[in-house]
């Protein structure tokens, strides 16, 4: 009988991409329906049906949705989790250390103190799991390509409806990674803790390179321009003495727990960008027509 891992407060898009990963695997994803989500009796009839081997919980699409009605799903979970000793997964975001930008990168034992509402918010989740044995926080920087609250979500519309206002800042640093190795991470951490890993704690996952809101934005220019036929500039760069930024918060998150716990080998930003950014225009139905304009490669 396969594993079942249980997938906790609705992200559609998040569980597709997990789906995928397990697919050829001996786990089975086992998804919270849109039903039960607003009636904890129900969830935790449903919970104790499915007796899942183990949980993650993921962050709402959008940030902006983590409200109380969230936190109130998140702490159903850990209460059945600490009654039934089962190990859980719980997604957070660099924006537990709030909106302000930190110099020097964030290490996994960097205590949060975030004093905006969302900041709080995620402050509020991740001490949920306080007296939770069996718990893991991963927390991420700058997403790439999710649907909402992700670089290709803020950067490519103004860029390329050429909005004069944008900024981005050349000294404002993230490590920022695909939706698909946030999902490939949440699986190995979940396959080596169902075989009997004890590696628990705050992980920072990230990818292996850094770079500033400036460098994300001209990869997107020299993506644009060369296989979509464009003739975008690089947006106003905020250098050193320009205190404009387009990114709230410290997304120049670090740590080496995903490694040295899990040997997950953290990726370069760069890879797969170009075919990241063509899936993302696919997806999004007001761009999709410049998969037209792409260009054929050729050696």
């Amino acid at each position: 009988m396969a594993f079942k891992i249980l997938s906790w407060c609705p992200n559609r898009e998040l569980e597709a991409v997990l789906s995928a990963t397990l697919e050829d695997l001996p786990y089975e994803i086992v998804v919270q329906d849109d039903a039960q989500a607003s009636n904890p009796a129900a969830r935790e009839q449903w919970l104790e049906s499915v007796r899942p081997n183990a949980i993650i919980s993921l962050l709402p699409s959008t940030l902006a949705d983590i409200d109380d009605a969230y936190l109130e799903q998140v702490s159903q979970v850990v209460a059945y989790c600490a009654v039934n000793n089962v190990p859980i997964i719980q997604v957070s975001s660099y924006r537990v250390f709030g909106e302000g930008y930190s110099v020097t990168a964030l290490q996994e034992d960097a205590e949060p103190g975030a004093q905006d509402e969302l900041g709080v918010r995620l402050n509020k989740l991740e001490a949920l799991y306080a007296n939770l044995s069996q718990k893991i926080i991963v927390r991420t920087g700058w997403l790439l390509n999710s649907a909402v609250d992700s670089v290709f979500a803020q950067l490519i519309p103004p860029l390329l409806e050429r909005d004069s206002k944008l900024v981005v800042s050349d000294h404002h640093f993230g490590c920022p990674l695909p939706k698909e190795f946030l999902a490939k991470a949440l699986v190995a951490m979940s396959q080596q803790i169902l075989c009997g890993a004890e590696n628990w704690g705050v992980f920072h996952l990230h990818s292996a390179d850094s770079c500033s809101e400036a460098e994300l934005g001209d990869q997107l220019v020299r993506v644009f321009n060369a296989d979509y036929q464009q003739d975008l500039q690089l947006p106003t760069v905020a250098s050193k003495d320009d205190s404009r930024y387009h990114f709230v918060g410290s997304a120049n998150i670090l740590g080496r727990r995903c490694t040295d716990n899990f040997g997950i080998q953290l990726p370069t930003w760069r890879k797969g960008f170009k075919n990241l950014v063509a899936q993302w225009l696919k997806g999004n139905a007001q761009y999709s027509h410049l998969l037209d304009l792409k260009a054929s490669d050729k050696k």
